[in-house]
């Protein structure tokens, strides 16, 4: 009974954790997955180190692992069924799309408040073969980290076939 009981405890303390640690990465906010920086790696690194033994509670043996693991593997999928169903929910955890950039100008409060710079804002422009906001439409950082470019229409007076 004691051995089950402990087992329930590290998936209490998983959940606990998955929690907690999703709430502190949505108030100190993100950068998209491709602009990972190696402080960024670091981080991560040492919080999933941290938290190991929070989650495991000193039940280091494979029961207690693969318990956890389960844990989080039915908390991501819970999590991803609610977002379905549940729009202001998706919105918290993914966060809102925002335009950063319209008629060739970037809106440096947006960009600011997505927590990127712009020399950043710049290189995910040229990974668009934008060469200069003149170019752009629209830039949209979605929810997920993303970038979106919605590029001008070519100026009709330079199309040779005219």
């Amino acid at each position: 009974m004691t051995e089950a009981l402990d087992l329930l405890l590290v998936a209490g303390r998983t959940a606990l954790i998955y929690g907690v640690v999703l709430m502190l990465l949505r108030l100190i906010g993100r950068r998209q997955i491709g602009q990972t920086t190696p402080s960024d790696l670091v981080v991560l690194l040492l919080v999933s180190e941290a938290v190991q033994n929070a989650m495991l509670g000193g039940d280091e043996t494979l029961a207690g692992g693969l318990v956890s693991m389960a844990t989080l593997l039915l908390i991501g999928w819970v999590i991803e069924h609610l977002t379905l169903r549940f729009p202001r929910l998706e919105r918290w955890i993914e966060g809102r799309a925002s335009v950063v950039v319209e008629q060739g100008r970037i809106d440096r409060k947006a960009v600011r408040a997505q927590k990127i710079s712009e020399d950043d804002l710049i290189a995910a422009l040229r990974g668009h073969g934008i060469a200069s906001l003149d170019e752009a439409s629209m830039v949209v950082i979605e929810g997920n980290g993303r970038v979106s470019v919605l590029k001008r229409p070519p100026d009709p007076r330079f199309d040779p076939r005219r």
